[in-house]
């Protein structure tokens, strides 16, 4: 089985760009964007979060060209987008990075398959990434993959991210409830992942 991130998601963020709005609440997801102060780049970030949930929030950035066509894109009295192949919904170099790092992070973590007989989905850790986080402490720095680190914030926040901090996904859940990561990642599995079609 195939996962991929839903490809609407961007699509709301593209609704922040064209209304020049710092945040939207689409659905039940809180959708903002920051500008990134620097002196010779124009670049901006995304952060999505579930309304009302604290078990993941995705970050990224988007480069200063992407940005500046985007910005010269949208109508100025319609405020929407002159040409729609112009859009971070259309722009497949910035939806395969979110989705690649996504899928990174959840491919590394966990074990998510169907079982025939049961028929049901099962989440289970990997060896592998215990393995990796076998001795880790609170605030420790931790490489899990290729340009995939991890930090510790407390025992219950665990923030994943790419060297460059272009990327950034935390996933956080309740010890008090029993939770551990694999609920973090259930939560975002349904919010925002979906199954690929072959």
């Amino acid at each position: 089985m195939s996962l991929k991130l839903d490809r609407n998601v961007l699509q709301w963020f593209d609704y922040v760009f064209e209304n020049e709005k710092t945040s939207l609440r689409h659905y039940n997801f809180n959708c903002t964007l920051k500008e990134i102060s620097s002196t010779s780049l124009n670049k901006v970030a995304f952060i999505l979060e579930k309304n009302n949930s604290k078990y993941w929030k995705l970050y990224f950035e988007i480069p200063a060209e992407v940005t500046l066509k985007l910005k010269q894109n949208i109508h100025p009295l319609f405020r929407e987008y002159i040409y729609e192949q112009i859009s971070l919904y259309n722009n497949n170099q910035i939806y395969n990075f979110v989705n690649s790092n996504i899928l990174k992070v959840f491919n590394n973590i966990a074990i998510y398959q169907y079982n025939i007989l049961e028929n049901l989905y099962t989440i289970d850790f990997k060896k592998s990434f215990i393995d990796k986080c076998q001795y880790l402490l609170i605030g420790e720095k931790r490489l899990i993959d290729e340009d995939l680190y991890l930090i510790v914030k407390s025992k219950e926040v665990f923030d994943f991210f790419n060297s460059d901090g272009t990327f950034n996904l935390t996933l956080s859940f309740d010890i008090q409830k029993n939770e551990n990561l694999l609920d973090s990642l259930l939560e975002l599995r349904k919010s925002i992942i979906i199954n690929e079609r072959i």
